[in-house]
């Protein structure tokens, strides 16, 4: 499967998950036909109900990386990993809401360069700033913006020898999305499920690894020299997540 069809994959899914969920909130007609809840009849307190003061979230994402120091790593270019990110409402005014939070991201890929095997972990912690604005029938729209810390480990291996290397990277993300209420906008739970999508764009500085031969006078240590391209982390990407709100 490749990049687009997997991103065509997920947008399905999140826009099947979102279709099914606005179906289940739709009022019945007298002559049967479901017909959905207009905004402006929505009850403000009620929406209000649905914007959870905290809210834990555990999902995936998958991007593209363009950098060349990222090509010996993946021969197709995608990224993928897990997100794990947790926020707090801080400010709430009529339908609009600021909450602030921080994330961890993890990713990793494998690939080879000139008949040597290579590995490339990377994970990132974030400070996590996200607009709201609360719609009726369960849906929130969100706008977040994420500026963190980068660590990347890649390693060379032939066999004879292994290559090893560090950077840190300073990175921003933004991304837009929408919350997807799994329930009754109406029902008096105190936790609540949720389907977060979202997609983005994650940039971050461009960094020369610095490089530790295991044995300097093995073959790979001798043939590669003692630096590798510069590399970054820069592309589109698609996440989701699965959410517990309190």
């Amino acid at each position: 499967m490749n990049f687009r069809t997997l991103l065509l994959s997920l947008a399905g899914a999140a826009i099947t998950v979102g279709l099914l969920t606005k179906l289940a909130h739709a009022e019945p007609t007298s002559d049967g036909v479901l017909v959905a809840e207009p905004a402006g009849g929505s009850n403000l307190a009620v929406r209000q109900g649905t914007d959870p003061f905290l809210r834990f979230s555990l999902g995936g994402r998958v991007g593209r990386n363009s950098s060349a120091g990222y090509d010996p790593f993946s021969a197709t270019d995608t990224t993928g990993g897990i997100e794990l990110v947790a926020t707090a409402r801080l400010y709430r005014r009529g339908p609009f809401s600021l909450a602030a939070g921080l994330s961890y991201d993890a990713s990793g890929s494998t690939g080879s360069a000139r008949g040597a095997t290579t590995q490339l972990a990377a994970s990132r912690f974030a400070a996590v700033a996200e607009g709201r604005y609360l719609l009726t029938g369960g849906f929130v729209p969100l706008v977040r913006l994420a500026p963190g810390l980068l660590g990347a480990a890649q390693s060379l291996s032939d066999g004879s020898a292994t290559l090893r290397a560090t950077s840190t990277h300073l990175s921003l993300d933004g991304s837009v999305g929408t919350g997807i209420l799994l329930g009754s906008p109406d029902a008096k739970h105190r936790v609540r499920a949720w389907f977060v999508p979202r997609i983005g764009y994650a940039w971050s500085t461009a960094r020369t690894p610095k490089v530790a031969i295991e044995d300097p006078n093995a073959i790979l240590g001798q043939n590669s020299g003692r630096t590798l391209p510069s590399l970054a982390f820069r592309g589109p990407y698609l996440a989701a997540q699965v959410a517990l709100a309190f």
